[in-house]
């Protein structure tokens, strides 16, 4: 075994505890080597995100296992090196090819994911949009319908890349938010090729924003937040008759400017959702 020949090579038979950390750093060397692409894969993430926290131990981790064993010395494998390489050891389980597929596309495609980040702020953004060129129609019916899905399940799956790292994410930022990607990809195992598609049909996209109005964006926007933070509140008040006035949505949402609105301005609001629409809104 390795502890004999070691032994034998040496000429040093009687420190055991020498040898067996020899081995044992050898054992991890040949495991780090195995984990290089993916190191050399995240690091590529750090500089098309232009992250700017901590690295050094997945740079030390991608440099030093690409040497060859004559040139670098096993003394460099330390226990926050050995650390690392657990992580990855972790990550090379179970789908990994398609985990390394997933940021390979990411890196790839960063003129839809630039694209995003201008026109949106986040996936709810995103939701937006889909459901305002999904309802006034881009004029290419199932086909239309279908990349718009497709840029809705893009944005969620990628979002911790797209939107929720800051700038001094470090390493370990940056794994952590990867495992929703990790979640959206074992949901739906097409996503590095739907990210392609999207950013494939950019132009398309960007030709679908352009006929956007502010009127149409405004008023989903407002339909959503109605929906999603509304409170209806009816109410007889002494000396009310008008249904006008007892009747109101209050919202609850710290965000949202305007936070009362009155039973004519959610009519003036269905009407405008009639008029983009096309059709009568519930």
């Amino acid at each position: 075994n390795l502890n004999n020949q070691l032994s034998t090579c040496t000429g040093i038979s009687n420190d055991g505890k020498w040898i067996a950390n020899v081995v044992e750093n050898i054992v991890q060397y040949q495991s780090l080597k195995e984990h290089e692409k993916a190191a050399k894969t995240f690091l590529q993430v750090k500089e098309k995100l232009k992250l700017t926290g901590n690295f050094k131990q997945v740079e030390a981790l991608a440099s030093q296992v690409s040497l060859s064993m004559k040139d670098q010395a096993l003394q460099v494998i330390d226990e926050s090196l050995v650390g690392v390489g657990q992580f990855f050891k972790s990550f090379m389980t179970g789908q990994h090819r398609e985990k390394l597929l997933c940021l390979e596309t990411f890196i790839t495609c960063q003129d839809v994911v630039k694209w995003l980040r201008e026109v949106t702020k986040d996936v709810v953004d995103v939701q937006s949009f889909v459901n305002v060129s999904l309802t006034t129609s881009a004029g290419e019916g199932d086909l239309a319908n279908d990349k718009l899905s497709t840029l809705s399940i893009v944005g969620t799956g990628y979002r911790s890349l797209i939107y929720e790292l800051k700038l001094d994410a470090s390493f370990e930022t940056l794994s952590k938010g990867c495992t929703t990607i990790w979640k959206a990809l074992e949901a739906n195992p097409k996503l590095p090729k739907l990210l392609e598609d999207c950013n494939r049909e950019l132009e398309w996209y960007k030709s679908v924003k352009a006929t956007q109005g502010r009127v149409e964006v405004t008023s989903f926007e407002l339909m959503r937040n109605i929906l999603q933070y509304g409170r209806f509140t009816i109410e007889s008040r002494q000396g009310c008759n008008d249904i006008h006035d007892a009747i109101r949505v209050d919202l609850d949402d710290k965000k949202v400017a305007k936070k009362n609105f009155t039973l004519d301005e959610l009519r003036d609001l269905e009407s405008k959702l009639v008029l983009i629409t096309g059709s009568k809104t519930e």
